[in-house]
């Protein structure tokens, strides 16, 4: 197992990760010591972070864009946490598409098919999805490690959306609307009006939608990767793939925190 020490900045407060276990061999990942005083788990594919449109595959970054801070440390964007399933088993949540109903868990089997300029409308509405959600989690959420985990991932997509943007215009084509893209918007409109429905035991609602959308993520992105045709667009990929498969790893520290 590796060490790392994560520092995030959010805002004008600081969240820092202690020195702790990544997940074993099954992708699970170190539960936090108590809860409301130690932050959420340290993301298991090195930072969890984007790094500038270009970089290589798992080669050092010592930058942390979006956060105002740097660390130093390795991005392996080749791991999956061990999270990528192909299907929803907490929602089995389907959507209407034009192509008719489409369940979560076929997404991957869609995504392979896809053109470029159709998978960066994908990561487009990953991005606009965890901004939204989050943003929600931000209003109502009470434990603070949900607090700061749910500016975490805004911060995150937030630079995350900037690398999709740029890849388009080094790229010079247009995201293409697609089912897969549909879907996942779909069904995050869902979840958002489940979570705004909920009462009660929201902080854990939202931790548990938030590794099931990770994990699906996590499976459409593996599939894209199989097709994808330009090296940019690949190199983009492996970024969202090792940030979600952090971002997973902390989700699970802190759901386990909650209960």
């Amino acid at each position: 197992m590796n060490r790392t020490t994560c520092v995030f900045m959010l805002g004008l407060a600081s969240l820092t990760l202690a020195v702790c276990d990544f997940g074993d061999d099954d992708g699970s990942a170190t539960s936090m010591a108590g809860s409301g005083t130690t932050a959420p788990t340290a993301e298991a594919s090195g930072s969890g972070e984007m790094t500038s449109a270009g970089s290589t595959t798992g080669a050092s970054t010592s930058e942390s864009l979006g956060t105002g801070t740097s660390v130093d440390t390795e991005l392996d964007t080749g791991s999956t946490t061990g999270a990528a399933e192909s299907e929803d088993s907490e929602t089995g949540a389907t959507t209407q598409t034009s192509s008719g109903m489409v369940d979560i868990g076929d997404l991957p089997s869609l995504a392979v098919d896809l053109s470029d300029a159709q998978m960066l409308e994908v990561l487009n509405a990953f991005n606009r999805a965890e901004i939204d959600l989050s943003g929600l989690a931000v209003m109502r959420a009470t434990s603070p490690d949900v607090t700061a985990f749910a500016q975490m991932v805004i911060g995150r997509h937030t630079t995350a959306q900037g690398l999709v943007d740029m890849t388009v215009t080094t790229l010079a084509i247009t995201p293409e609307a697609n089912d897969v893209a549909t879907a996942w918007m779909d069904a995050s409109a869902g979840t958002m009006v489940q979570l705004q429905s909920v009462e009660t035991d929201f902080d854990a609602t939202f931790m548990r939608s938030q590794i099931s959308m990770h994990m699906d993520a996590l499976a459409v992105i593996e599939a894209m990767t199989t097709g994808a045709d330009a090296a940019e667009l690949n190199t983009l990929l492996g970024q969202f793939r090792g940030a979600m498969s952090g971002h997973l790893a902390m989700a699970n520290g802190i759901l386990t925190g909650l209960e």
